[in-house]
């Protein structure tokens, strides 16, 4: 929307630059022909609007449209990669995951993860069956996915579930375990418990400095949620938030597929984006508009540029003290009558579109930002309304 509004923007400048120069070379019409592909997709007109916009740009502003060709171009991609992504988050797999290891359900991931073929989600299977106290079931999960991985939170979990079961010098040999691969402050936490259940109280107290060095927070939370329980209170592992946003980028980069639609869209913004980089500045006589009548001329024309790109007959009357009054007066009127014409229209269209005058002179980068944040609060609108409407 940003690229088509500074496109129109620049074009309805340019406009009567380009009928001048099509009269005077006819074959320049030939530039239109970019807006044939623009028939068949959205895209392909704003890819083709910005190649009409850059003919008449200078350097900095040829910078700027190259730098909006391409953030459509991947915005092309990030548009399929983002239904990906939506659709791993939302699928029955991807929901069961994050549930269990959110400590918000663990019934999905009993039933969806049944089959699984990734690390996580036989770790999130296995951890909802422990959630839910069907430990032995859980223990055989973990000892099936500890041939398979050598991460050490299995190896807690199973310690966890062992020592649940009753076999506490087991418990401790698969805490130890989890240690030799990396340090976790739940193993050395578990391994303190433990510990002082056997009243080794001065083994237990270093396991429990360890634990707290490690994870303070984690095992500060831990004893302060469990401190009123009298049954024997062991620390669990499961995924972080990072783990999880991994496993569903993953999941998305896998069913990411780019049509061959959008491959042919890409090819066509490469060559308008190769064209204005290298053979748009080899566009001669550019047609100039005066700024002070509006007068639309080019080299072929006037055979020459007076100062600050006024016509010969604006420059003459502003330079030359022995001109006609009477064509004083018609060139001071014709310039007050081309700036009324052009105030009252710059007047409404920054009404209705925020920065859009701005988008017509040399600044571009705060008149873009200015109007993707008037409309941010309409497009946020929009999609809170289709959330409510959404049973």
């Amino acid at each position: 929307m940003t690229s088509l509004v500074f496109a129109i923007s620049r074009l309805t400048r340019d406009l009567n630059l380009f009928v001048h120069e099509i009269t005077e070379s006819p074959s320049r019409l030939l530039y239109f022909l970019v807006l044939i592909p623009a028939i068949f997709d959205f895209r392909l007109l704003i890819f083709s609007l910005l190649f009409l916009v850059s003919i008449h740009t200078g350097r900095k502003d040829r910078f700027v449209t190259l730098t909006l060709i391409l953030l459509n171009l991947f915005a092309v991609y990030l548009f399929d990669f983002s239904k990906a992504y939506i659709f791993s988050v939302n699928s029955a797999t991807g929901k069961s995951v994050t549930l269990v290891n959110t400590n918000r359900s663990n019934i999905p991931a009993m039933l969806n993860l049944a089959s699984n073929k990734h690390f996580e989600e036989g770790f999130s299977h296995a951890l909802s069956y422990l959630k839910e106290k069907h430990y032995q079931k859980s223990l055989k999960l973990y000892n099936s996915l500890s041939q398979e991985y050598t991460d050490p939170r299995i190896d807690v979990n199973r310690g966890f579930l062992l020592a649940k079961l009753g076999m506490n010098n087991q418990a401790e040999k698969a805490f130890k375990r989890a240690l030799e691969t990396r340090a976790l402050a739940s193993a050395y936490y578990n391994l303190s418990i433990l510990s002082a259940d056997k009243l080794k109280f001065k083994e237990a107290d270093d396991y429990f400095s360890e634990a707290v060095k490690l994870d303070f927070g984690g095992v500060t939370r831990f004893r302060e949620k469990h401190k009123g329980s009298s049954i024997l209170s062991l620390m669990y592992e499961q995924l972080n938030d990072s783990e999880l946003f991994g496993y569903t980028l993953n999941r998305a980069l896998k069913n990411f597929n780019p049509t061959k639609y959008n491959l042919y869209i890409s090819l066509y913004a490469l060559f308008v984006f190769l064209f204005i980089a290298f053979f748009s500045k080899r566009y001669k006589h550019r047609a100039i508009k005066c700024p002070k009548c509006g007068q639309v001329y080019c080299m072929n024309c006037e055979r020459r540029i007076y100062w600050n790109g006024l016509c010969k007959n604006c420059y003459t009357c502003l330079v030359s003290f022995e001109a006609d009054p009477s064509d004083r007066v018609r060139v001071i009127l014709k310039s007050y009558e081309f700036t009324r014409k052009q105030k009252a229209y710059k007047t409404l269209m920054s009404f209705l579109i925020p920065g859009f005058l701005l988008m017509r002179g040399d600044r571009l980068i705060r008149p873009l930002t200015l109007f993707c944040l008037c409309i941010l609060p309409f497009r946020t609108d929009f999609v809170t309304c289709q959330h409510i409407r959404t049973p």
